[in-house]
């Protein structure tokens, strides 16, 4: 893909995802529960901002999309050999139905395992991040990953994803890996906290068992923004993955 195709494809995912912010914005007063089991929730304004980003991006690009609230959708290309953009409409919906502004639209384009765009929206201020291999910009302003590379004055994002089971052994593993850090901080949501390291606001970010969706956007800020990506898919399920993100300066396993 030239840099001028990268670009045309930043640009059109870009606009989609303000349009999509305009659509939650003018609707937040209507929020109607779909569905409340265990840790997750479900408001309508998910599915229908879902659809609007989805729609839009299979008329305007030729890419297949994969969205956290219906799937996947194949465009006219073979998903193996060609990128597909990869949607998250509200990350962090628990968050926007109490009015706690952690939460943001993910959209991403990535070809098999390796991120080629990344767009993160606040829904909350006017925060836009948006990268891809021409570099990482949060408003216009170029950023990078934080110079912290002693892990005890490091700052940890992580969550316990709904998918996620604990018990004492997995428990215990948890808090010995988090007291490695200075400050350990859990904004419900993925994106969010990405978006954070990649622009050197924390330095680090572990989850397991988080969906693809919830990361990929954040994954690619934080590998063009200079930092380190590691994951794993999770055994018979290969939109779940065990994540370790950094500014590549600490070791945090």
């Amino acid at each position: 893909m030239t840099n001028t195709e990268l670009e045309k494809l930043c640009s059109i995912s870009s606009d989609i995802a303000h349009k999509a912010k305009e659509y939650i914005q003018l609707n937040s007063k209507s929020i109607n529960v779909l569905s409340d089991k265990g840790r997750d929730i479900k408001i309508n304004l998910d599915r229908e901002s879902n659809e609007l980003i989805k729609n839009l991006l299979l008329k305007e690009t030729d890419y297949s999309v994969l969205t956290e609230e219906s799937g996947f959708h194949k465009n006219d290309n073979d998903l193996g050999s060609s990128p597909y953009w990869i949607v998250d409409p509200i990350d962090g919906t628990f968050n926007f139905s109490r009015g706690i502004p952690h939460c943001c639209i993910s959209i991403a384009l990535w070809k098999k395992d390796e991120p080629m765009i990344g767009i993160i929206l606040d829904l909350n201020s006017s925060d836009f991040y948006i990268g891809s291999s021409s570099g990482t910009f949060l408003n216009g302003e170029k950023f990078f990953v934080s110079h912290t590379s002693d892990c005890s004055q490091s700052v940890l994002c992580t969550g316990f994803p709904v998918d996620l089971g604990l018990n004492e052994s997995s428990s215990l593993a948890l808090f010995l890996q988090f007291e490695k850090f200075k400050k350990i901080r859990m904004l419900g949501s993925a994106a969010t906290s990405l978006a954070y390291l990649a622009s050197g606001k924390v330095d680090a970010y572990i989850e397991k068992q988080i969906r693809i969706w919830d990361v990929a956007a954040g994954l690619a800020l934080v590998k063009f923004a200079g930092g380190k990506v590691e994951f794993k898919r999770v055994e018979n399920d290969p939109t779940l993955l065990d994540v370790v993100a950094t500014n590549g300066r600490i070791k945090v396993i």
